[in-house]
């Protein structure tokens, strides 16, 4: 920040210049304050407009009434008179006067006995208009109601009502009651003190009621509000892989997450939450592939030499959780995460990759950039893995359920990262063969792997395409091709702005969203909403 040499110097002589006792009575603060004021130049050589004048009067006002606390209170520290002065100037309403303008916002108090050209009174609803009575906590209710005290009974209330309400009718030559039909999901209705036979003024040309006015109105005009503003054509944007895959089952949840930024209320939880679970298993799994290189490595390994990488890279993974968030979980929780995630990895490595052919770690978690239909995404992939001969598998971890490959192929394709991840890969070396893709399930109870090969001996275990038994894909070629156009018309969507709410499945996408307060989706009638995979 560019500092300000003669600002500076007017503060370092008002600092100087000026003694701020430990303590002082208020009219002894108000001296100190105007001298300091004073001693820093404020307010200035130039002509104050006349709303900076009027805010210099109030200001003057302000530490007047701030001096009679010296009645009160004998002395005072620096930061309790501050705090006083602060409490003052809350309490003080600033309305300066300005030049008269063509339609002017008042309050109840403000308007009452003006006259008008046309006058609106809004809020007229029976349950706020006569207020309900609020005496002074601080005086006996009796006292109160003997003396017909401001706001201390509900008759006095119904009168002042009734008062006010009689002027305003009489303030304009057309005079609109209204009130809001509903508030909180409840009905409302028109106060009692206008009802319907209220006349008005001689110079109206018929008698209106809100209830009449409201009735006469053209019906309300409603509009499909589902297009967000479209993107630029290769603008980067946030989210990657999520926001096509949230594209797919749901615009609006897209559009809410990742361009809105909004997020579900946190839910408290005495542990890790399921995608701090899930961030475990990923570094686990990194750090242990990092290690062992390839199938080989690992297969000479003795079942505790095993174990003991695999506890290291457990053990590793804790740091990709926050101190912070460490801080909140019981330390037997903690120590139970890092024994869990390793009996995780120990499973799945003996039941999984210990079966498969010879292969070798090519990448892990290796970043990728792709343009689809104009977007560009930023990509990140759990791991490649280089196949016997030749070729390489593409492997995306998951640590809840995997969806099954033929619901990739969906007319909004299902679980769509694994494709993206194949035609990055595809754009950055355009003849390699891609022979494998694959979801892993890390899922305690639950362990599967759900993927595709180009041919059987790519990933034993893996369906292959020919098994998919689908007429349009006939090879991987195919394959590869049917990605490209449906995941490019959901990044149509996306940078077009389309952002409708129609969840693919309610039960489950709008279970996982909890964005519905944002969506709505509970207010929508039910032919608007989108149930199939159609969306």
């Amino acid at each position: 920040m560019r500092a300000d040499p003669p600002l500076a110097a007017h503060w370092r002589r008002a600092r100087d210049s000026v003694r701020w006792p430990a303590a002082a009575t208020a009219r002894e603060w108000v001296e100190v304050w105007r001298a300091w004021i004073e001693a820093s130049g404020w307010p200035g050589d130039r002509a104050l407009s006349s709303i900076e004048w009027q805010a210099r009067e109030l200001w003057d006002e302000l530490l007047t009434q701030f001096a009679g606390f010296a009645w009160i209170v004998p002395r005072i520290t620096a930061a309790e008179a501050v705090t006083s002065l602060n409490a003052l100037a809350r309490d003080h309403i600033f309305q300066p006067q300005s030049a008269a303008v063509p339609i002017q916002i008042l309050g109840v108090l403000e308007a009452a006995g003006l006259p008008f050209d046309a006058l609106w009174i809004a809020g007229l609803a029976s349950d706020v208009w006569p207020a309900a009575p609020r005496p002074n906590p601080l005086l006996p209710l009796a006292w109160q109601r003997e003396r017909n005290a401001p706001r201390a009974t509900p008759a006095r209330e119904l009168a002042y009502a009734q008062g006010l309400t009689a002027q305003w009718a009489r303030g304009a030559p057309e005079v609109i009651f209204s009130f809001a039909r509903s508030a909180d999901d409840h009905e409302r209705s028109l106060s009692l003190l206008v009802p319907p036979g209220t006349p008005l003024p001689a110079q109206a040309a018929r008698v209106q009621t809100a209830t009449r006015q409201l009735d006469a109105v053209a019906d309300i005009e409603t509009i499909v509000d589902d297009r967000a503003p479209p993107l630029a054509h290769g603008v980067l944007v946030r989210g990657g892989a999520s926001l096509i895959a949230a594209q797919g089952d749901c615009p609006f949840q897209a559009m809410a997450r990742f361009r809105l930024r909004a997020r579900p209320w946190p839910r408290p939880v005495a542990a890790l939450a399921p995608w701090e679970r899930g961030k475990l298993v990923h570094a686990a799994l990194a750090a242990f592939w990092r290690d062992a290189r390839d199938h080989a490595t690992f297969v000479a390994l003795s079942p505790e030499a095993l174990q003991a990488r695999i506890d290291a890279a457990a053990n590793a993974a804790l740091a990709e959780i926050a101190t912070v968030r460490w801080r909140e979980i019981p330390a037997a929780v903690r120590a139970g995460e890092s024994l869990r995630t390793a009996s995780l990895v120990r499973a799945w490595i003996d039941a999984f990759e210990r079966p498969r052919a010879p292969f070798s770690i090519d990448s892990v978690e290796v970043k990728r950039g792709l343009v689809l239909a104009g977007l560009a995404l930023e990509l990140r992939i759990d791991r490649i893995d280089r196949l016997a001969g030749e070729g390489i598998a593409i492997i995306d971890y998951k640590t809840g359920p995997a969806k099954a490959p033929g619901r990739w192929f969906d007319p909004r394709p299902q679980a769509p990262q694994i494709g993206l991840y194949v035609l990055a890969e595809r754009e950055r070396n355009p003849d390699l063969p891609i022979r494998a893709a694959a979801y892993p399930q890390l899922q305690a109870g639950e362990l599967n792997v759900r993927g595709i090969a180009a041919d059987r001996d790519a990933w034993p275990g893996l369906r292959t395409v020919e098994q998919l038994a689908r007429s349009d894909l006939s090879d991987w070629s195919a394959v590869e091709a049917h990605w490209r156009r449906a995941l490019e018309a959901l990044g149509d969507e996306v940078r077009e702005g389309h952002a409708s709410v129609t969840p693919r499945d309610t039960r489950t996408t709008c279970r996982i969203c909890r964005l519905q307060a944002l969506c709505r989706i509970g207010a929508l009638a039910p032919e608007t909403i989108g149930e199939s995979g159609d969306g």
